[in-house]
């Protein structure tokens, strides 16, 4: 069974990439234009219906340590470390001591998940992005889905921290849908930002008047699936049974390639409480850019 279910994986990688790879030109998607609300307790967007109380009630705010966007991680060895609120992987120069200036590039898709009932309203966010490990900075841009009122809620969402959380309004997220993104420097302070719906043929890229950012270390690139956090710390992780990360890719001191590219080193995270129970398991590389990350409880 374990060989059946191995085998049974790399097929759904190997479709996702495939989709992915075909798909990398933008000229046979539609671009759409949307609008930005920031995500915090004053300035809500009364006319998207897809909020929650508790979002309406505070800004979705990445756990951040010691007030800087990196996550809590605890490494448990050359390969592999815990985070209260983080699963998935990072890469950078060297882990230990990551490099400024270093990262340019970082791009991955997902497929949406279906949520599984859970008895309290929960969140996952699906990102990829720069900074957040060892850095005061983070750039990153995905989706978030939540179990709110017995049903799922989808929306797409960008950061550039320490400036607020911002929600993409009018980005279609639905369950089951392809999503790709990618975070690119493109020089004098200023990042690129894409999202692209691969099922629905839609791509939005953030106007670069909210992609500035004098502070970006550039230190690390990250592939994360994530518990998010309000004031009142990390929220519930919503039952997403599993989501599967293909063509995950970085371009770090110039040269771009996957996770596991011998020119750089990469660790995967493991997402727990405080007391070390297992929330979310993410699995060993496959194909060297595709893994899953397996939820496990609240």
């Amino acid at each position: 069974m374990k060989k059946l279910y191995y085998y049974l994986i790399i097929a759904l990688f190997s479709v996702s990439s495939a989709v992915f790879a075909e798909s990398l030109s933008l000229d046979s998607l539609e671009e759409i234009f949307c609008s930005y609300e920031p995500i915090d307790m004053h300035h809500h967007n009364q006319e998207a219906p897809d909020h929650s109380d508790l979002l309406k009630q505070h800004r979705l705010n990445h756990e951040k340590a010691d007030k800087g966007s990196r996550p809590h991680i605890e490494p448990t060895s050359l390969f592999e470390a815990t985070s209260i609120n983080w699963a998935g992987y990072v890469a950078a120069t060297n882990l230990a001591t990551p490099v400024r200036s270093t990262v340019t590039d970082v791009s991955g898709a997902w497929t949406v998940p279906t949520l599984n009932s859970t008895p309290d309203t929960a969140y996952v966010a699906y990102w990829v992005g720069i900074d957040g490990y060892k850095s005061p900075s983070v750039e990153q841009i995905g989706t978030l889905s939540e179990w709110v009122n017995n049903r799922q809620v989808n929306w797409a969402w960008f950061e550039m921290y320490p400036n607020p959380s911002f929600q993409i309004i009018g980005f279609p997220v639905n369950t089951n849908d392809v999503i790709a993104a990618e975070v690119a420097y493109v020089g004098n302070n200023v990042f690129k930002m894409t999202l692209i719906n691969y099922t629905r043929k839609v791509f939005v890229t953030i106007p670069t008047i909210y992609t500035t950012s004098k502070t970006a270390s550039r230190l690390c690139a990250e592939w994360i699936a994530e518990a998010p956090s309000s004031v009142q710390g990390v929220l519930h992780l919503a039952n997403f049974g599993k989501v599967i990360f293909t063509s995950c890719q970085a371009t770090i001191n110039g040269f771009q390639g996957p996770i596991n590219s011998p020119r750089w080193q990469n660790v995967s995270l493991n997402m727990v409480t405080a007391q070390a129970a297992v929330k979310a398991v993410t699995s060993a590389l496959i194909n060297n850019d595709n893994f899953t990350v397996t939820w496990q409880h609240e």
